[in-house]
């Protein structure tokens, strides 16, 4: 199992401070399932529902999901149904729906580096609810980290944006995919949705290259 010993626990403890009881979480880009240990350790209560479409972290996170009592799920997300190519990249927590953009020089190139190509189911996020039984209504974080397909998730889950569920969005300052939305363009999305930034956390190892944005209901 992973270590539960990461850098990103701030983000954690905000939505701890703003939902103490989470009825269901769903973990967008659960890779290997680190956020979902920490999941698990700040709300024992809670369903949670881990989403990971690259094969090899899907192995290693269903293979941690009995310990952690979270359910795996071999999906990407996006705003339509059909089977995508993912991009697996060196480092495969990199690894996106979206090609990574030529290397840029800025000394991260290696991760994002293409070493393969892989199918996935893809699913709207509002439909994978409907089907699976989970009521929309119980949701009540949702955690994103896809590596630039982030809003291409949530266009697919309107119903599930009407209740408002408090939304964790890991976002890339630098533009390192095509077609990777800016915060500015990740900010004017949810505000029309009916959501302000409560909190903005930067990466504790890598502050200039990306942080995690935490919106709630306007």
């Amino acid at each position: 199992m992973p270590s539960p010993e990461f850098d990103e626990r701030r983000p954690i403890e905000t939505l701890f401070r703003l939902c103490r009881r989470p009825r269901v979480i769903l973990d967008i880009g659960a890779g290997e399932g680190f956020y979902a240990i920490n999941f698990r350790v700040f709300f024992p209560g809670a369903d949670i529902y881990c989403f990971e479409p690259i094969a090899t972290n899907f192995e290693k996170l269903a293979h941690n999901a009995q310990a952690l009592s979270v359910t795996p799920v071999p999906w990407a997300l996006g705003e339509l149904a059909d089977d995508v190519v993912m991009y697996r990249t060196a480092t495969t927590e990199c690894s996106s729906v979206r090609q990574p953009l030529p290397p840029n020089g800025d000394g991260n190139d290696e991760h994002r580096r293409v070493v393969g190509r892989e199918s996935a189911p893809c699913g709207r996020l509002d439909d994978w609810l409907a089907d699976a039984g989970v009521d929309a209504s119980a949701v009540d974080i949702v955690k994103l980290d896809t590596q630039g397909s982030e809003l291409d998730i949530l266009r697919g889950a309107p119903e599930l944006l009407k209740h408002h569920p408090i939304v964790m969005i890991e976002e890339t300052i630098p533009t390192y995919y095509e077609g990777q939305p800016t915060p500015e363009e990740t900010a004017a999305f949810m505000a029309a949705a009916g959501y302000r930034l409560e909190c903005d956390h930067p990466s504790d190892t890598m502050p200039d290259l990306w942080h995690d944005g935490i919106y709630v209901a306007a």
